[in-house]
């Protein structure tokens, strides 16, 4: 098993303020057997509501809208996962 902590950081400036459209952003890894969220921080400048939804697939999805026209967009994302080995190896049956 192994842990891995994924930071990225995503900044647009703009010369003058701009009015953001709905974001849908796809940030979330697929858990399963094999891998597991541990920690989530997800921060968003300027101010805005976030709806957390999951689409056809079943990929998590953050649908972000915004309250006011900003000069910059700042998107900030801190996932740490955990990976486990996907096939166990066989263990020998006690007899």
């Amino acid at each position: 098993m192994f842990r891995l902590n994924i930071r990225h950081r995503t900044v647009y400036r703009y010369a003058a303020p701009v009015q953001f459209g709905r974001h849908r952003l796809v940030l979330r890894p697929r858990e399963g057997h094999d891998l597991r969220m541990v920690a989530l921080d997800l921060v968003i400048q300027p101010e805005q509501r976030v709806m957390w939804a999951r689409d056809v697939h079943g990929n998590s999805l953050a649908l972000v809208d915004f309250e006011a026209p900003a000069d910059q967009l700042a998107i900030i994302y801190d996932v740490t996962i955990e990976r486990r080995e996907p096939f166990p190896a066989r263990r020998a049956m006690a007899s």
